[in-house]
């Protein structure tokens, strides 16, 4: 099985059928595989919602408290539907959407995760 990112600033590997816990500063991953198109299939809770901050130039998305953007310098705008943008730019690269409507590990994970391509 491919390996998984998780959102809410916990990466998850799914290795052996259990997931992992990793450490919360790899939420950069999960965010750069979204912007780099990367995202196979994003999974993610029914009624979800997170705030974070887009891109004013490229759209990248983050939950984290950056100045400027690593991809292309610009300003970041606060944005109460991070879940929503996500999920309109993983669909914009091809990406397959399951939205669960209930799953103890996905809650444990913080609600969202994504298949990644390679």
């Amino acid at each position: 099985m491919k390996k998984v990112d998780e959102w809410g600033g916990i990466i998850n590997a799914v290795a052996t059928g259990k997931i992992q816990e990793a450490v919360s500063h790899q939420a950069y991953q999960r965010e750069k595989a979204v912007q780099e198109g990367k995202v196979m299939k994003l999974v993610f809770l029914k009624d979800l919602t997170a705030a974070g901050f887009k891109c004013s130039s490229c759209s990248f998305l983050t939950v984290q408290t950056i100045k400027s953007c690593p991809y292309c310098g610009g300003k970041f705008e606060g944005v109460n539907y991070l879940i929503d943008y996500t999920a309109q730019k993983a669909v914009e690269q091809g990406a397959l959407i399951e939205i669960i409507t209930k799953s103890d590990e996905l809650v444990k994970a913080g609600g969202i995760g994504a298949f990644l391509r390679f």
